[in-house]
């Protein structure tokens, strides 16, 4: 069963680690913070590191025997080649964390056989829990969610981020042609809320990875939105473990979104 799917089972297994570090990442929030620098713009926590130990604990101490885990802290664990990955985000948005803003997620992924077949995202500090699993759609706390109905990119908010360097083309033509767009500092928020109509179009031109998307894209598609690469690829890669390009969209406006964009 190496490589099956737990209808269900996987899911409730990714939300109890999502709320549960999700907590240790609220409480720490209360206190403090001190960083280290990460690369040349990002830092990591303490909590950080400890909330991907608790993931790392709960995911593989209760998945099945020979499940791996790929997180941005620690890197991968378990057999390499494991059908079932388990890809995890212990706070998707460390910057917005460390600074006092308020909105950053815990994000889990399961990939079976190179698949993405279960998603969770936790805001701990609105207790929002997105959750889906392939084919059974997408709910926040329970209850069903669905993409916006919008057909207009004129009339839609669009989430991006601001890069340096050629990223800023892209941001500016999709904020000459959206209603209004934003930059919210977590990828994994960002493609929960165009899952939850919240948002319409998410674009990103760089500096994304696995666990950026890999959970909280399950959410988008299953909620309806289209969610392809940049250029029209699949949007999760496993060979490209930093290298993620994404745009998730409702359907309406997805082509305007291209269109804005030049692809």
């Amino acid at each position: 069963m190496s490589g099956a799917l737990r209808p269900q089972v996987d899911l409730a297994l990714a939300v109890r680690a999502a709320r549960a570090a999700g907590e240790l990442v609220r409480t720490a929030f209360a206190s403090p913070v001190v960083t280290e620098a990460k690369g040349s713009h990002d830092v990591v926590t303490a909590t950080d590191r400890a909330s991907e130990a608790l993931l790392t604990e709960i995911l593989l101490g209760e998945g099945l025997p020979g499940d791996a885990l790929l997180g941005e802290e620690g890197g991968a664990r378990g057999a390499a080649g494991a059908s079932r990955l388990w890809i995890v985000d212990p706070i998707d948005g460390t910057v917005n964390f460390a600074n006092g803003i308020p909105l950053f997620a815990v994000a889990i992924g399961l990939v079976v056989d190179g698949e993405p077949l279960v998603g969770v995202v936790y805001d701990p500090i609105r207790d929002e829990l997105f959750a889906a699993e392939r084919g059974a759609g997408a709910t926040l706390n329970g209850a069903p969610i669905h993409v916006s109905a919008k057909r207009s990119l004129g009339e839609s908010v669009c989430a991006t981020s601001l890069q340096r360097g050629a990223g800023m083309a892209l941001v500016a033509s999709i904020a000459l042609a959206a209603r209004s767009t934003r930059a919210l500092g977590t990828s994994a928020i960002a493609l929960a809320w165009v899952a939850a109509g919240r948002i319409d179009a998410y674009v990103q031109d760089a500096n994304l990875s696995l666990w950026d998307i890999a959970g909280p894209g399950v959410i988008a598609v299953e909620a309806g939105a289209v969610v392809e690469g940049l250029n029209g690829e699949p949007w999760l890669n496993l060979d490209a473990a930093k290298e993620s390009r994404i745009i998730a969209s409702t359907p309406g406006i997805v082509a305007e979104v291209r269109s804005a964009i030049g692809r």
